[in-house]
């Protein structure tokens, strides 16, 4: 008798500050259909605007009760920003079994942040004022959809994460500073590693790529900004893709 088929590791998307899940809706439908796919909004943003967080250990934690609700043991872990951080973070938990690591622009690997793109993001008080900063976000502009600001803060506005966003903001990012290194975790994974970077990201400097581990590859884009699941997605969904089949 045959044994029984297990069911594929699924892929967790994780987003970065300010955004929400909905930030993979252009990789999500390119990704392998044979895999399950969770977008998780981190706590504080999106659906979990209600959950408070000061540090990544407790983003982590919220993130692996979550993953354990839904019965994720083992997963393909993959992050943007402030979730390539909570990646790590999950991964130096140790709570759920890492598969694979992808990290587009990921926090922690160094302390230069743009502050006053953080600082623009979660204290807007309308859409104009949001407006530029979103801008800062990608390397040309023509990517963001006509009325992307408008649509971005009815959802703050809707999830009322404006208070929240901004004490996160000054738990994690002080004076305009990442105030956590994720070094450790980075260079304690065993498992395929790719870590992504725009060379024209004016949030997360992509010098920071230089940092990565000898294990980990490294990609270098042109033209692109802060966010190649928005700028790139094509490219980001293979090159997540890749990973998670470079695990066997």
């Amino acid at each position: 008798m045959a044994a029984p088929t297990r069911p594929l590791d699924p892929i967790v998307l994780l987003h970065g500050f300010g955004a929400d899940r909905s930030l993979w809706r252009q990789v999500i439908p390119l990704l392998p259909a044979s895999r399950d796919v969770i977008a998780l909004d981190l706590p504080g943003h999106g659906s979990e605007a209600a959950t408070a967080v000061s540090s990544i250990d407790a983003i982590a934690l919220d993130l692996s009760d979550r993953l354990e609700a839904l019965g994720v043991s083992r997963a393909h872990l993959v992050g943007h920003s402030l979730g390539g951080a909570a990646v790590l973070g999950l991964s130096a938990l140790g709570r759920v079994a890492v598969r694979s690591v992808t990290l587009f622009a990921p926090g922690g690997l160094g302390p230069e942040i743009n502050g006053g793109f953080i600082n623009g993001l979660s204290s807007a008080t309308s859409a104009e004022a949001l407006d530029p900063w979103l801008g800062v976000m990608v390397a040309d502009r023509a990517v963001l959809p006509a009325g992307y600001a408008a649509a971005a803060f009815r959802q703050m506005q809707r999830t009322g994460n404006a208070a929240t966003l901004a004490a996160i903001a000054e738990a994690l990012f002080p004076g305009g500073t990442q105030g956590f290194t994720l070094q450790a975790a980075l260079l304690a994974l065993t498992v395929p590693t790719r870590i992504v970077w725009g060379r024209m990201d004016r949030v997360v400097p992509p010098v920071h790529a230089q940092t990565a581990p000898g294990f980990a590859a490294v990609h270098l884009l042109d033209g692109v900004g802060h966010v190649p699941p928005i700028e790139v997605p094509a490219l980001a969904a293979r090159l997540i893709t890749e990973t998670v089949l470079s695990a066997g």
